[in-house]
């Protein structure tokens, strides 16, 4: 989720669907993909948003798409029904070095907006996933294991995280 240029989706040698509102590839990229060129809600609402997996659980989510919470959130929220039980979803930008880059109203290059929520969230509505900050250049990447396609708790709770979600800036990320 979020290709823009396909530089991430180069990686891929498997069977890969690219999701973004604005791409304009400029890698080549060397696998089967399907590019979709539509917000992720909008996906996601589609009758069958991962046909071309063909009912293959997906083994590795990449959410690097627009860099607010509140959207981060529901790429994840989405996401976990069609992954495998040893599936991984990756996070982008969670790690911002100061409140600047965190900023929900871009200020900076790199950005990473207020994504780190999400790990936060996370970690305290679903102990039972294993969320691993890991410190990438330059905004760190969050791996989390141990989906459960069948859970609703972070659907049935995002009403009540709305606020701390939407919480205008100026962003106090965690220190170091």
């Amino acid at each position: 989720i979020g290709i823009r240029t396909g530089r991430s989706m180069v990686l891929s040698r498997c069977r890969s669907i690219g999701v973004d509102p604005a791409f304009r590839i400029d890698n080549p990229i060397h696998c089967d993909v399907q590019l979709i060129k539509a917000t992720s809600d909008d996906f996601f609402a589609g009758d069958e948003p991962l046909a071309h997996f063909r009912g293959v659980p997906v083994d590795l989510a990449f959410i690097d798409g627009m860099h607010l919470s509140d959207f981060a959130l529901r790429d994840f929220i989405n996401i976990e029904p069609f992954m495998a039980d040893t599936g991984v979803i990756v996070l982008d930008d969670v790690l911002p070095r100061n409140g600047l880059e965190a900023a929900r109203d871009r200020r900076t290059e790199p950005w990473t907006g207020d994504v780190y929520k999400v790990a936060e969230i996370l970690r305290r509505r679903r102990p039972d996933l294993v969320v691993l900050l890991i410190n990438t250049a330059p905004t760190g990447t969050a791996v989390v294991l141990g989906v459960d396609q069948a859970s609703t708790m972070l659907r049935d709770t995002y009403a009540e995280e709305e606020q701390y979600l939407l919480r205008p800036d100026p962003q106090t990320p965690p220190a170091g």
